[in-house]
């Protein structure tokens, strides 16, 4: 296990800024060299050192000061009260870490985010939700929903293969990190009923039923529902779905109007445009008019 590094916060001034350099404060002296030399620094995240002037205590500036810093502040658009972090790395070789917070908590929810996509399993999924709403500092609720909300955004013109799920005959299923946002953001509660129960794995029990086959996993596409709910949306008759800025908020099933529970539609983060809508069901449309044409 590695030991746990030294690290220190300070604020960015403008006059700071201005001459690219850093002061140091003086509680922090310690961990820097005692004369005048030149010290590696590592930025952000990155892997390459460079090396920068550092310069402790003398008699006509009384601060400790680490130079030539002006193309990293101009290149992250350092503003005044940004939070810096510098972190020994390895103080006998001289070697510093030096980055800015919010540039980095940006790259950990960007990669937080990817492996939330590329989850394999539902567990793993779980980790990563965990991780996300820790790194924006939201909780899982409020992060599921963002991340929903920004999937509809990368999936708005993506549409799956009807004819290979006819092939293969199998229960229709959706990538575990959507079903865990799904599950998160409804706590497993069916849409229409709000019904669930604890499996043995203390999960709750639901199912996720796509709108349109072809359409894909576009989070408007799909709707958290029990079994029950399911097999009506399967097997009754269905039809006049309203939607709200394109999300669904009520079905028609058997004649009786039933309303849905929707959390999505009422942040004003994002509203999926009717345009795009119209678009993937006039090719839904076109795809169930090939699809009769060719059989």
């Amino acid at each position: 296990m590695r030991p746990q590094r030294e690290s220190f916060s300070i604020r960015a001034t403008k006059s700071r800024l201005v001459k690219g350099l850093l002061a140091i404060p003086k509680k922090h002296a310690s961990l820097f060299p005692t004369t005048k030399s030149k010290i590696k620094i590592v930025f952000d995240d990155e892997e390459k050192t460079e090396l920068k002037s550092y310069l402790p205590d003398d008699k006509k500036v009384k601060e400790r000061r680490i130079f030539g810093l002006g193309r990293w502040f101009a290149k992250r658009d350092i503003k005044p009260g940004d939070r810096l972090t510098i972190t020994v790395v390895d103080k006998q070789k001289g070697i510093y870490r030096l980055a800015l917070d919010r540039y980095v908590q940006v790259r950990q929810q960007e990669k937080a985010w990817e492996a939330l996509k590329c989850a394999s399993d539902d567990e793993t999924a779980v980790e990563c939700l965990q991780l996300l709403a820790q790194i924006t500092k939201r909780g899982s609720h409020r992060a599921a929903k963002e991340a929903l909300l920004e999937i509809a955004r990368e999936s708005s013109d993506q549409r799956r293969s009807q004819s290979k799920a006819l092939r293969t005959n199998k229960k229709e299923t959706v990538a575990p990190a959507i079903r865990i946002l799904l599950r998160e953001l409804h706590k497993g509660k069916c849409q229409i009923c709000s019904f669930t129960f604890k499996k043995r794995s203390g999960d709750p029990y639901f199912e996720v039923h796509h709108v349109k086959p072809d359409v894909g996993d576009h989070p408007a596409n799909l709707l958290v529902l029990c079994s029950n709910c399911h097999a009506q949306f399967e097997h009754a008759e269905v039809d006049q779905l309203e939607r709200v800025g394109g999300w669904p908020v009520a079905v028609r099933i058997n004649g009786k109007r039933l309303t849905l529970r929707q959390p999505l539609r009422s942040d004003p983060f994002v509203r999926v445009d009717s345009i795009l809508w119209i678009f993937l069901i006039s090719a839904h449309a076109g795809f169930t008019a090939l699809s009769r044409w060719r059989s």
